[in-house]
């Protein structure tokens, strides 16, 4: 039968080897703590060291794999925003990551920041056209027009671009809902502007 590892000695000589400045070593023997301690409790800290020292090396995507699971464990537990900051962190490794940007607009609409989840949406919007992945860019214009059904704007850049992709059927609803949305916008005008003329003639009146 193996002997047991002592988990915290490993962690001690990983700490060890990372003051000395071997940073390889030190990254093998965190990993081993993970491999040997799978339900540790720590173990969100443990991955987020790894992830400071895949940085360091300059080893963008080993970093942000660990910090994804760091930013998971956060949104599983309900801290959105300690999962924001996390997934801030994953976008500035690799500003061309659009998983990433795209969660970060997500963690924004679930922490009810619209203003953020919107301007997030909208940048991973530009780049997938910019990249002629005009299905996606669909995809996240739609989750802008959930947050803010009136911005019609949007809803029309969606209806150009179902047009684009082949899909007349999706399109047509987006102009209906944006046709509804003026008219519904005209008659609200319409009364505000109705109930400042009869307010302006009882003060003419007095």
């Amino acid at each position: 039968m193996a002997a047991k590892v002592n988990v915290q000695k490993l962690k001690q000589d990983a700490a060890k080897e990372e003051s000395a400045g071997r940073i390889d070593k030190a990254i093998a023997l965190f990993r081993q703590v993970i491999d040997e301690s799978p339900g540790d409790p720590k173990a969100n800290d443990t991955w987020k060291k790894l992830g400071d020292l895949y940085a360091r090396q300059g080893l963008n995507r080993d970093a942000s794999d660990c910090y994804a699971k760091v930013g998971d464990f956060f949104e599983r537990d309900g801290f959105i925003i300690k999962a924001i900051a996390v997934w801030k962190q994953i976008a500035k490794l690799d500003a061309s990551d659009l998983k990433a940007q795209l969660k970060l607009a997500d963690l924004y609409a679930k922490q009810n920041l619209p203003v953020e989840a919107k301007n997030q949406y909208q940048a991973v919007v530009d780049e997938y056209i910019k990249r002629g992945r005009a299905r996606e860019a669909g995809e996240a214009l739609k989750r802008i027009r959930d947050i803010d059904p009136t911005d019609l704007k949007v809803r029309s850049r969606l209806a150009d671009l179902y047009l684009r992709d082949g899909d007349p059927a999706r399109a047509v609803e987006e102009y209906i809902a944006i046709a509804e949305e003026l008219n519904k916008k005209m008659k609200a005008e319409k009364k505000e502007t109705a109930k400042t003329q009869t307010a302006d003639k009882k003060e003419e009146a007095k």
